[in-house]
Parts: C-alpha cells; sequence; structure tokens
C-alpha cells in the first residue's frame, strides 16, 4: 500500500513480570489484545520473548520475564492503542518491569501522566518570523 504522506513505523518494547502459574493467562490475554489491535490495522506485529528467572534462593515462586516488541504503523496508531480501555486493562492487570522514566506516559500505571509542553504552529512561525527579521536587518546593516 502506496501512502502520499510519508509515515514512520514504530517499534515498542513492553517487558512484564509475569509468576509461572500465570504465564497461560497472560499469554491467552496477550494474544487476544493482539488479535484485536491488528484488526484495526494498528498493530503490524508483535513478538514474544522469554526469559526464566528462578526465586527458589527467596523462597518466592519463580517469575517468567516477557517481553513483547510490537511494530506499529505510525506514532498515532501507537498512541491511540494504548489509549484504549482494552489496552490499559492488560497493562494494569500484568506487572510491568522496570517502568523507566521515559516510557509513554500512558502506559505508566501512576494516575498522574508527565505533562507535556507544546508550541503552537503560530507561536513557531511568529517567532521564527521574528528571527528572520533580526537576521535580515544585521545583514543590511553591515552591508
Amino acid at each position: 500500500m502506496i501512502s502520499d504522506k510519508f509515515t514512520m513505523q514504530v517499534s515498542f518494547f513492553f517487558a512484564f513480570e509475569v509468576p509461572t502459574q500465570d504465564e497461560k493467562k497472560f499469554l491467552d490475554s496477550w494474544k487476544k489484545l493482539e488479535i484485536n489491535l491488528k484488526k484495526t490495522g494498528s498493530l503490524i506485529d508483535a513478538k514474544t520473548y522469554l526469559e526464566f528467572i528462578d526465586q527458589n534462593n527467596n523462597n518466592q515462586l519463580p517469575i517468567i520475564n516477557w517481553s513483547i516488541q510490537t511494530s506499529w504503523r505510525s506514532w498515532k496508531d501507537f498512541i491511540y492503542a494504548i489509549s484504549t480501555k482494552e489496552f490499559q486493562n492488560f497493562i494494569n492487570k500484568w506487572e510491568i518491569k522496570d517502568e523507566s522514566s521515559t516510557s509513554y506516559p500512558g502506559i505508566n500505571k501512576k494516575k498522574s501522566p508527565r505533562k507535556q509542553i507544546r508550541i503552537s504552529n503560530n507561536l513557531f512561525m511568529v517567532i521564527f518570523f521574528f528571527i528572520a527579521v533580526i537576521i535580515v536587518g544585521i545583514i543590511l546593516y553591515f552591508r
């Protein structure tokens, strides 16, 4: 499919700590979510990776770290998908391993995501025009 606008494909990793007894539930719920996301056309591909951690020395149940690599058609599709109730329910049900401060706010379990500052196009154009006028004025002055 050829698009008249340039879009960049996006990849994102999700890492989960899953107790061994919940492995089947985790995979089933992920597969269900994956199928639904692929139906919308926003999710291109998803691959799961497994790492087993034995915690017997701490008298805890073994844990499996599951990493899910996802590929999305665009940032817009990615943001829309992680905003859906279904995706948020999945994130809240399974423990995300090592949430980083740089991860997207929509996938954090925290209730108050970081505030983002956006500069409107009009303000950007005014600033750009102002700087251009100053540069042209300096060039004409020293000419």
